[in-house]
Formats: C-alpha cells, sequence, structure tokens
C-alpha cells in the first residue's frame, strides 16, 4: 500500500539540510524512505541526508539494493545523534503501516 502522491510531495517538498540555522552545528536526521519499486519501506538515520539518499539509490545498502530506486517521504530533525537513534528505533518498533503513515501526516 503506498501513500497516496499528494502525501508524498507534501512530505518531500521542504529542502533536505544538513546544517541548522547555528554555525557549525551538526544536524541528525531519522527518515523514512519508500521504494518505488517494491513499496516498501526503510527506515534510519543519519547525519547527512542527502548521502544517505544516494547510497540507497546507488545500492550500497544490503536491504535497499533490491528495493531501489527510494523516495524520501520523512524527514525529522534531532539535534544530537542519541535522540535520531531512538526516534528511529521507536518507528522501528511499529508494525502497522497505518501508524507510520499518521506519522508521516503529522510530521
Amino acid at each position: 500500500m503506498a501513500m497516496p502522491s499528494r502525501i508524498l510531495d507534501f512530505v518531500t517538498k521542504s529542502k533536505i539540510s544538513t546544517k541548522s540555522g547555528l554555525a557549525g552545528r551538526d544536524m541528525y536526521w531519522t527518515y523514512i524512505l519508500e521504494s518505488l519499486k517494491t513499496g516498501k519501506y526503510y527506515i534510519g538515520s543519519t547525519n547527512n541526508l542527502e548521502r544517505r539518499l544516494l547510497e540507497h539509490n546507488r545500492g550500497k545498502n544490503h536491504f535497499s539494493k533490491c528495493g531501489k530506486p527510494w523516495k524520501l517521504i520523512y524527514k525529522k530533525e534531532f539535534s544530537t545523534r542519541k535522540e535520531a537513534i531512538k526516534f528511529e528505533k521507536y518507528l522501528k518498533s511499529l508494525k502497522k503501516r497505518k501508524y507510520l503513515f499518521k506519522i508521516t501526516i503529522a510530521g
């Protein structure tokens, strides 16, 4: 069950940035990708969202290699790696797609 395109467009319109407005301060991201090939989701975290999306689409990750191309459908920014990983684990603990869908809509 793929998300409606209007939701995908809404979630992915904002510019991806690896820095906050504070000079020199790294930010961390938890993100959800959707495979345009299989419809499956990938949940991860990183400090460089643009690089990570490129890696997924180049097949650098074992799981994501089979699902490329991938589209970013959700991202959430955190000030620490620990917070990003904690939220990533929370998302992975959700067993039903409807909960992920609600999270991506709520932002």
